[in-house]
């Protein structure tokens, strides 16, 4: 099997576009085989027959989420995924995400194909594409990444040796039908309740020798799996385990930054709440908590071995956990010290206390943000969800007191309300009326998001009509206008993007023609605003003006829907139960272990899951060190959310370490190589001392950053660390907590001396450096190089001054004068950027200005020697 090594075989594809970083793989904790660091050079498609032929055994798993890196990466279900797969023996599973329209670009002008991250396998070269689909409007991307992977689009197109598309998600699992055609097979359910078993199955198959034919046989016989032709009911797997124990998630660590970039910990699955519009509280039925010893275990993985320091404690509504607060406590006691700071993004306004604001705001502040969706009574009543004005204002005033000054609102048009409501005044007025209310009684920067309703299949408004794009637009536009004096900003969903979603939510398997002729024309991207092709979109739907229709006028009660074959385990009766009672303005009590009307989910084996005492009991002997025996105890968090140090007499030292950068760290920002600086003294364990503040970070000092591209042998960087330093073990640990292509090389450490004389920043004795360049335009560059380099008085003539080392590279030592970097130089020097011209930069020494008693500028390392004793702080 061919295999890409993207920063080698397309590195300059990669220079020329935007976020590199997201096409290059080899974060901390990627699951890499040794046997697969084969690499190719040639682009070039293979001839055999068979193109797995001569592969290991193993089934070859391409995990995708049809978004790009920074979203995918944030999708809980890929990293339960990743994890999951790979821990089958027979199983190995990669990730491949959509990639942006300009490395689309340059995947196509290559004729490379879309490869995965780990070990650059073409899509078409892997037994299963799998994608893990959280969003209708991805459709278009999941075709745009099966035809750059080279697969054929429909399923009747693929022949023996193309592998099998199989997708999950609430984007796609909810209705199938749209992309029907594209898809050889769906997963309705949770991923942990079968998935494992459907990929062991077919690598037992594939073992023996089965074709495709025969795996697609396999996978159609499975109880959780909708396929087009399919008539008998689907049943939604459901996990029935969750909650019991810790799920350490064995996954990538991004170098990048990301959407959510924060550990994440699943708290609880599901929503006892029963929000009549919510798709998600329906197909995570019934709600299940996790134990306070497991999502402790899950905390301690996430901050010691993946080095996260922000902590995200996700569910549908969080504040439903079972004591909340308690839990807040708990895991603030344990991890506060060590700069952990949580977040809880999901918190019902009922149950958003002030201890909790307390325990919230105690190392760092997170946002503040209420889902209210309706600003009248009524209004919550039909959607079974109550969020009374006053206690919102109630909450706001603790907020101020406790020292938040921006809070973020959702709120949703469109919804399908009782008569009596919209007769007390349009959800505009509602809406202004709400904001002028909270912004009287409690002054605050507050942001308003707004989205056009969208009724989704197995919830109680699933035949609700749905708002129109003209509509959706003018009621925006009156909102923008009646908020404009209280100085909210307002941002929304584009009405078109919600329109086209309800569409494709509700639709048949013509929307997936729709969908196909769409991508063929251009879209993908479709949620991105900046991507969306609106006027192909409507061109389209102007030629099949009654998807359209179907949509704003809602379906027929006694029809067979789309998604019929789809079984969420809720009965239709109950769905239009709920309907009734929404436009009546009837409550329906939260779900419980016993409760007095039964929705079908629950049986003798899937029930609601409490917590007992026992599980929301901390374990007594995992209590964290006292300060005064820990030498990892150095921090703890004022209750006004600052940093402070609590050994302020403990002796420290100033440390600086020169590091490589080579293969894909070489594609990192300096902001995304500075995070990755923070999780690897996290993950290695280093003691280093904190900035202070609102938002502690560890106290780094790194000398001339590079730009994306330039690879090197000895960047610079110093930290102060707490503790006696040994150079070697400091090398060793810290190498073995970075991602791939960093490696520090060597490390001079010295105490800290009080009072000392303050040196200079490792900036101002950054002298130059000795570079090296190479590439396939090195030839026609040379002379013109070697000319004006020998020219130059910022090259200067210590040894080496300008060396050609037969024909092949170029080496040279550059004064760095203000700060100009080598890339800048090289450009005004070849009148174009080296990467245009074919050229690749490699640092080969960092150099530090000459000592009193030396004639020569010297290796960084050396130099700091007699400096770092009188390091003060800066």
């Amino acid at each position: 099997m061919n295999r890409i090594q993207p920063t080698r075989d397309l590195f300059f594809e990669l220079a020329s576009v935007q976020n590199p970083a997201r096409y290059v793989g080899g974060e901390f904790g990627a699951c890499v085989a040794e046997s697969e660091e084969r690499v190719i050079t040639e682009l070039v498609g293979p001839t055999r027959n068979d193109r797995r032929a001569g592969r290991s055994h193993e089934l070859l798993v391409a995990l995708c989420f049809p978004d790009l890196y920074e979203i995918g990466m944030s999708n809980t279900a890929i990293k339960i995924l990743y994890d999951m797969l790979n821990a089958l023996p027979a199983v190995r599973c990669e990730r491949v995400f959509l990639p942006a329209p300009d490395f689309e670009a340059q995947l196509r002008k290559r004729a490379a194909p879309l490869y995965t991250l780990e070990s650059g396998a073409a899509l078409n070269d892997c037994d299963v594409v799998a994608f893990s689909i959280g969003y209708e409007l991805s459709a278009t991307n999941v075709l745009a990444v099966l035809d750059l992977g080279r697969i054929a689009l429909r399923c009747a197109d693929r022949g023996g040796n193309d592998p099998l598309v199989i997708a999950g998600g609430p984007g796609v699992s909810a209705n199938p039908m749209p992309l029907g055609r594209f898809l050889d097979g769906v997963f309705v359910g949770e991923a942990e309740a079968g998935t494992a078993e459907l990929a062991a199955g077919l690598a037992r198959i594939r073992a023996c020798g089965a074709d495709r034919s025969a795996m697609l046989d396999y996978l159609h016989a499975n109880r959780h799996i909708w396929h087009a032709g399919r008539t008998t009911p689907v049943r939604r797997a459901i996990w029935n385990g969750f909650g019991r124990h810790a799920t350490v998630m064995r996954v990538p660590v991004p170098s990048m930054r990301i959407v959510q970039d924060q550990g994440v910990v699943e708290i609880m699955r599901g929503c006892p709440q029963g929000c009549r519009f919510c798709s998600a509280g329906v197909l995570y039925r019934p709600y299940r908590m996790k134990s306070t010893q497991a999502i402790i275990a899950e905390v301690d993985y996430l901050v010691s071995n993946c080095g996260f320091s922000n902590i995200s404690l996700s569910s549908l509504s969080s504040g439903d956990y079972h004591d909340v607060e308690q839990l807040f406590g708990t895991l603030n006691e344990r991890f506060a010290h060590r700069g952990v700071s949580f977040a809880l993004p999901s918190l019902r306004v009922n149950s958003l206390t002030l201890p909790i604001l307390q325990q919230v705001s105690r190392v760092r502040k997170s946002g503040l943000t209420f889902a209210v969706e309706t600003a009248s009574e009524a209004g919550q009543l039909a959607l079974n969800k109550l969020v009374p004005i006053d206690r919102t204002i109630e909450v706001l005033k603790e907020a101020t007191d406790r020292g938040w000054r921006v809070a973020k609102f959702y709120f949703m048009i469109g919804l399908p309300l009782p008569p009596e409501d919209t007769a007390a005044g349009d959800e505009a007025d509602q809406i202004i009326d709400f904001f002028r209310r909270i912004t009287a009684a409690v002054p605050m920067q507050y942001n308003l998001a707004i989205a056009t309703f969208v009724p989704k299949p197995h919830t109680p408004f699933q035949w609700a009509p749905q708002m129109g794009e003209l509509e959706a637009a003018a009621t925006i536009r009156r909102i923008k206008a009646g908020l404009k004096p209280l100085r909210v900003k307002v941002g929304y969903q584009a009405p078109f993007q919600s329109t086209l979603e309800g569409i494709l939510s509700r639709g048949n398997d013509e929307v997936g023609e729709l969908v196909e002729e769409a991508y063929h024309q251009g879209c993908r991207l479709d949620a991105w605003e900046e991507y969306l092709q609106r006027d192909t979109w409507r061109r389209l739907l102007n030629a099949r003006p009654h998807l359209e229709r179907c949509t704003i006028e809602g379906l027929d009660r006694n029809a067979i829907l789309p998604w019929a074959t789809v079984g969420s385990g809720i009965p239709t009766g109950v769905l239009l139960r709920e309907f009734d009672r929404s436009q009546r303005g009837e409550l329906t009590e939260r779900c419980a272990p016993e409760c007095a009307e039964s929705c079908g989910v629950c049986n003798r084996i899937t029930r609601v899951r409490d917590l007992t005492p026992h599980d929301s009991t901390a374990p007594s002997h995992d209590k964290p060190p006292s300060p005064s025996n820990s030498a990892s105890s150095t921090r703890d968090a004022d209750m006004d959310g600052r940093l402070r140090d609590q050994r302020p007499g403990e002796p420290y030292s100033y440390v600086v370490f020169a590091f490589q950068k080579r293969g894909p760290s070489i594609f990192l920002s300096h902001l995304a190589l500075l995070s990755v600086f923070e999780r690897s003294l996290m993950r290695a364990g280093i003691d280093v001392r904190f900035t202070g503040g609102f938002n502690p970070k560890p106290k780094l000092e790194f000398a001339q950053p590079l730009p994306v591209g330039v690879e090197s042998d000895d960047e610079i960087c110093s930290a102060y660390v707490y503790g006696t330093i040994h150079a070697e073990a400091f090398c060793e640990a810290l190498s073995a907590a970075f991602p791939a292509g960093l490696k520090v090389r060597a490390a001079e450490a010295s105490p800290y001396v009080s009072g000392a004389r303050k040196s200079d920043s490792l900036m101002q004795r950054f002298w130059g450096a000795d570079y090296l360049l190479w590439g396939p335009g090195l030839e026609d560059y040379r002379e013109p190089l070697n000319r004006q380099l020998q020219a130059d008085s910022r090259v200067h003539a210590y040894d080496p001054h300008v060396q050609d080392n037969q024909d092949r590279t170029l080496k040279f030592r550059l004064q760095s004068h203000a700060g100009a970097g080598v890339v800048k130089y090289l450009t005004k020097l070849l009148g174009r950027h080296p990467y245009d011209c074919r050229l690749r930069i490699r640092r080969l020494t960092s150099l530090a200005w000459p000592q009193p008693d030396a004639h020569q500028p010297q290796p960084f390392i050396t130099a700091s020697a007699a400096l770092t004793g009188a390091k003060d702080l800066p």
